[in-house]
């Protein structure tokens, strides 16, 4: 099984030039709770990850990847 990878979330983030006070206030919560989450040490919860993978252009094998630790049971894209 995969573990979950956050470090994919951080590099969208700084690939698409967004501080994370920019994406914590799309989505809506406070940047220390956006940095809690990014660093692995918080859960996304659906709304967020559907946020995310909007705004970052996430593909299926990413979402899978970066936050339900590989275990959907998805085939290919």
């Amino acid at each position: 099984m995969e573990r979950k990878d956050y470090n994919g979330v951080r590099a969208a983030r700084c690939g698409y030039n967004y501080s994370q006070k920019e994406v914590a206030d799309i989505l809506g919560i406070d940047v220390r709770t956006y940095q809690y989450k990014e660093s692995g040490r918080g859960k996304w919860n659906n709304k967020e990850i559907a946020a995310l993978s909007n705004l970052f252009n996430f593909s299926i094998s990413e979402i899978n990847r970066y936050f339900y630790d590989g275990i959907l049971p998805i085939g290919n894209e």
